[in-house]
């Protein structure tokens, strides 16, 4: 069954509440046989497994596969794709074709009928699932440890999670629809006096190219190690959620207090060796710490330090805070939640039960897990990415999309992806025209320009800003001398 979830029978002796309608799946059938120009709608309702009757799920897969192929869809056409798979028996034969069509539903209900069935369907799958959860429980499964039942509850979070999204509401829409939206968000931007759409970046440069960070869309932000990726979002986070947008970072990398610690020293323009180090500190930086700690402890950002996290895992953990911040149950101002971060992709958990799975594959499915993740919950998701090794063997050192590790299917699914490029790592001699200069390029955007922003990053204090000099040369000819 779809979403791995399946119905188990009931229990012996219990009584349980009869969660089908044969008269609901026969009006939907009867309608398939009499207009199969409805399949298409019906369709996007109603998977096979929807029906509970095996007869029903046989005939109804018989008129989806006639109707994919072009071909006429009638008792005779259907009754002859039976025989040939060899379930005419099992789907009742031809006496119960015409009893289906003998019926003669109202033709325009055929929704409502679906309807019905696919809720019925959702009811099934959720007894089925609370079924195993009590029998994890009952067999003391999950007192093993407090892992083991968190991991439980978990589990159970994210089932629920997939039964409560498979909506019954039809995801074809007119056009009209979509104008509506969009024309409402210009307007909105509009009324702001701003061209960004989306949640600021709060990089003015970065927010021109990008028109903000947009709901839906996956952010790529890659790079080889000591760049400053880990920095830049920190920072993009944190303004983020200083102009009031709520905004998540899950890393699987570094623990949150560290993660505090790097936000202080940003914020503070304080040497980020010496809070690792806080007996150096002089009374004026206990100062900036203070000052920082007050700026940031109000603003609605939060960090997930889990280890070993799964994209639906991160999922389910989005939609919970989503929840907990609309009833308000956060000591922080916050409309919405807007940016979600990873940091980073390479290091999650892959949610796949495919056995001998490449790890590219594994990567490609968590790539499209966060594509799915930023659709389906609204977000701005941002994750970041390693390189291989191969961009340390080109003359210059910049990135470029081959260059995503392990997986192709980063570069198809992201809406955007930037490269983090500081020349100045791969210098023998330092250069003092070239200190704290990184490009920002984007090098993939589905809905925007190509092009490379110039930042200052300053190392120590985990800080980016924007470069005082925009005519900064970005030493296109540069090359590792």
């Amino acid at each position: 069954m779809s979403e791995h979830v399946q119905p188990l029978p009931p229990s012996a002796g219990v009584s349980t509440r009869q969660l089908y309608n044969l008269d609901a799946e026969g009006a939907v059938l009867s309608t398939m046989l009499l207009d199969s120009g409805r399949y298409g709608e019906v369709a996007q309702l109603l998977p096979e497994e929807a029906f509970w009757s095996e007869a029903n799920k046989w005939v109804y897969r018989g008129v989806a596969e006639l109707t994919n192929a072009g071909e006429r869809v009638d008792i005779v056409t259907v009754a002859q794709w039976l025989h040939g798979h060899g379930k005419l028996v099992v789907a009742g034969g031809t006496p119960y074709l015409n009893q289906l069509t003998d019926a003669t539903p109202a033709v325009a209900n055929v929704l409502t009928h679906a309807r019905i069935v696919h809720d019925l369907w959702r009811l099934r799958l959720a007894r089925a699932r609370a079924r195993e959860l009590l029998a994890e429980i009952d067999t003391g499964e999950a007192f093993r440890s407090a892992d083991d039942t968190q991991a439980l509850l978990e589990r159970a979070e994210v089932s629920f999670g997939r039964i409560t999204h498979q909506s019954a509401t039809s995801p074809v829409v007119l056009l009209r629809e979509h104008m509506l939206d969009a024309n409402q968000q210009m307007q909105e931007a509009v009324a702001r006096g701003s061209a960004v759409r989306g949640a600021t970046t709060g990089y003015p440069a970065l927010d021109a190219k990008l028109s903000g960070l947009q709901e839906t869309n996956l952010y790529i932000v890659a790079g080889r190690p000591s760049m400053g990726k880990t920095a830049l979002v920190l920072n993009m986070l944190a303004r983020t959620a200083a102009a009031g947008e709520g905004a998540a970072l899950f890393s699987a990398e570094m623990p949150g207090d560290q993660l505090a610690l790097r936000m202080i020293a940003s914020e503070a323009r304080i040497d980020f060796s010496l809070l690792l180090n806080p007996i150096r500190l002089q009374a004026s930086d206990w100062n900036g710490v203070a000052a920082a700690i007050a700026a940031l402890e109000h603003i609605p950002l939060w960090i997930d330090e889990t280890a070993v996290i799964t994209v639906p895992q991160i999922r389910a953990r989005v939609r919970r805070l989503k929840a907990e911040i609309a009833a308000g149950k956060h000591p922080v101002k916050c409309g919405h939640l807007r940016v979600v971060a990873v940091d980073y992709l390479q290091l999650l958990a892959s949610a796949s039960e495919k056995k001998g799975q490449t790890r590219e594959q594994d990567i490609a499915d968590i790539s499209r897990g966060l594509k799915s993740l930023a659709k389906e919950e609204d977000v701005a998701v941002i994750a970041l990415s390693q390189l291989n090794r191969k961009v340390e063997e080109r003359p210059d050192k910049r990135p470029q999309l081959a260059d995503l590790r392990e997986s192709g299917a980063i570069e198809q699914d992201a809406d955007v992806v930037m490269f983090l490029f500081r020349p100045e790592y791969y210098l023998k001699q330092p250069d003092p025209a070239l200190e704290g200069f990184v490009e920002v390029g984007i090098a993939k955007q589905r809905n925007g320009a190509l092009g490379t922003v110039k930042l200052a990053f300053q190392k120590k204090t985990m800080r980016f800003d924007t470069l005082a000099d925009e005519g900064y040369d970005e030493y296109s000819d540069w090359q590792d001398t």
